[in-house]
């Protein structure tokens, strides 16, 4: 494709509080997949938000064109070393002994291996995403937005959870289907679900990816049970790595990263949509792949030359695990958890019933 043939539109204000902007990065271009065109990324100037965002904005039109190689199209179970074998029997063992996950199919033996390495390596960030989340609810339905190649909903329905997924690829909804996976192509809003249809609403590194963040994030509160929860994950844009490598940030990720969000931000806009018991937590889980990518990026490096950094960046997970345990940095990734209030608050002005 052209660089001409992908047209954006103007986003001169902020979607979260409405402030102006300014550009902090110019001419940034797609070092992952290669998609042609030059983008500015903006930063909001109101200090109690901090929104990063694109300016111009690939239109609603073209946007799917970024992602024709993106990586929710290849599956991870291919092709599985011996390696790989006894680090599966690790996390099934480790998985069953936490969170009561398939403990028919584990040994003791393998019980209390997955332990030890639980105990003994920052790698459980790994085999606690999603379950942490979710282990203090009884089971339900869950609708996970942004499937992808459906590995989480396919735990979660291991797990007990009747699951349905969302993804507006083609490419990439085909192989959960092939799972056996409930999963249809299109994003929330289209699907029209009736209201209070979910316990769960569950998105990973996607509201970056959204024109509306405000109409997601209302819409997953709309669809969920009343008490129900809403876990976002997303980059966090002042995390210590964005700050060392700047515009070299794997998490800026133009043009499919359209806005960025500090904490507060997140808050911010969680709050503006309804939700209450909003809880932000730092996560370590990708420093690894974030500093590989940075470091590659920054040096001029392709994806297959980024290789050598691998050891690199298992060393840079543990010491952004560390940091975070003693709260010293801000990390790469937040989960953010909210919940759908119990009771649908009154309108201005409403009166009440004595």
């Amino acid at each position: 494709m052209k660089m001409e043939d992908i047209h954006s539109d103007s986003k001169r204000s902020c979607h979260v509080c409405g402030s102006d902007g300014q550009i902090i990065y110019s001419g940034l271009e797609d070092r992952l997949f290669h998609v042609p065109g030059a983008w500015n990324l903006k930063r909001c100037l109101n200090r109690d938000c901090g929104l990063l965002w694109l300016d111009p904005v690939p239109c609603a039109a073209d946007i799917h064109e970024a992602y024709a190689n993106y990586y929710t199209h290849s599956d991870s179970d291919v092709g599985r070393s011996y390696l790989q074998a006894v680090k599966d029997r690790a996390k099934r063992g480790y998985r069953a002994a936490k969170f009561a996950f398939e403990p028919d199919q584990t040994t003791t033996w393998d019980r209390l291996f997955g332990c030890l390495i639980g105990v003994l390596l920052p790698g459980r960030e790994y085999l606690d995403y999603g379950f942490a989340q979710l282990a203090d609810l009884e089971k339900g339905k869950l609708l996970e937005i942004g499937c992808g190649n459906g590995n989480f909903l396919a735990l979660m329905s291991r797990w007990g959870w009747a699951t349905e997924g969302l993804d507006f690829d083609q490419a990439a909804v085909s192989k959960p289907r092939l799972k056996g996976l409930n999963v249809v192509r299109g994003d929330l809003e289209s699907q029209r679900y009736p209201d209070c249809r979910f316990d769960v609403v569950f998105s990973s590194h996607v509201i970056e990816h959204v024109t509306d963040p405000a109409a997601l994030v209302a819409e997953s509160l709309r669809v969920l049970k009343p008490g129900g929860r809403c876990i976002v994950v997303t980059p966090n844009v002042l995390s210590w790595s964005h700050r060392l490598f700047g515009r070299h940030w794997r998490g800026l990720e133009p043009p499919r990263h359209l806005h960025l969000f500090t904490p507060q931000s997140l808050r911010n806009l969680a709050a503006s949509c309804g939700a209450e018991n909003i809880r932000i937590a730092a996560s370590a889980r990708i420093a690894s792949r974030i500093f590989c990518d940075s470091l590659g990026s920054c040096l001029g490096l392709g994806t297959r030359q980024r290789r050598w950094s691998a050891v690199l960046g298992e060393v840079m997970h543990v010491f952004e695990w560390g940091l975070m345990k003693m709260a010293l940095v801000q990390t790469n990734e937040m989960i953010c958890v909210f919940h759908k209030p119990l009771r649908r608050a009154s309108a201005p002005g409403a009166v009440k019933n004595d």
